[in-house]
């Protein structure tokens, strides 16, 4: 398993700090997030729903920008 990210920021939601955590091997992508005030959830995709997270998010950004 090799560790790809380890994002630090805040919750806007809840102003606690969390991270997001990105590793994986060879099959499945891990991601990880954590908020200090909440807990943790981590999932498991293969690389083809994480590339239609990635592209999701890359939407978002571009759709949702001021």
């Amino acid at each position: 398993m090799v560790e790809v990210a380890t994002i630090s920021f805040r919750d806007l939601e809840s102003q606690s700090d969390a991270i997001a955590v990105l590793r994986g091997n060879g099959e499945r992508i891990y991601l990880c997030l954590s908020v200090e005030s909440n807990g943790d959830v981590e999932v498991a995709m293969n690389k083809a729903a994480a590339r239609e997270l990635l592209q999701a998010l890359r939407k978002a950004l571009d759709e949702l920008s001021p």
